[in-house]
């Protein structure tokens, strides 16, 4: 179980997310974590944790499903970049894609209300 200061954080994370307006991609908003230091964390836990959210279904651009609403094979993810720093789907997230409300509530629906 969450403790409520786990349930503060990250419902900082999510409000951060939605009140950048600028397209900021899940890279550039991980840097944007880290400087607003939200939680204690490096640039590793912070992009593991923007792409559990990608994996999840929370933060994903509508043009590329995540795995909430379908698998997509390893095969036929495609790739934004040859570099490959995020892993699909979250690389295709920017911030003004905000937050899918419905894998949202699936996941932690009874911390979140």
């Amino acid at each position: 179980m969450p403790s409520n200061e786990d349930i503060k954080i990250f419902k900082q994370i999510l409000a951060l997310s939605t009140e950048i307006t600028t397209g900021l991609t899940a890279p550039q908003f991980e840097k944007v974590l880290g400087r607003n230091k939200i939680f204690k964390s490096n640039a590793n836990e912070r992009q593991g944790l923007l792409e559990t959210l990608g994996y999840l279904g929370i933060f994903e651009n509508p043009e590329y499903p995540s795995y909430f609403e379908q698998y997509i094979p390893r095969n036929y993810q495609p790739t934004k970049s040859t570099r490959g720093y995020y892993n699909y789907p979250v690389e295709w997230w920017r911030t003004t894609d905000g937050i899918n409300i419905e894998a949202l509530e699936f996941w932690f629906g009874p911390w979140i209300n």
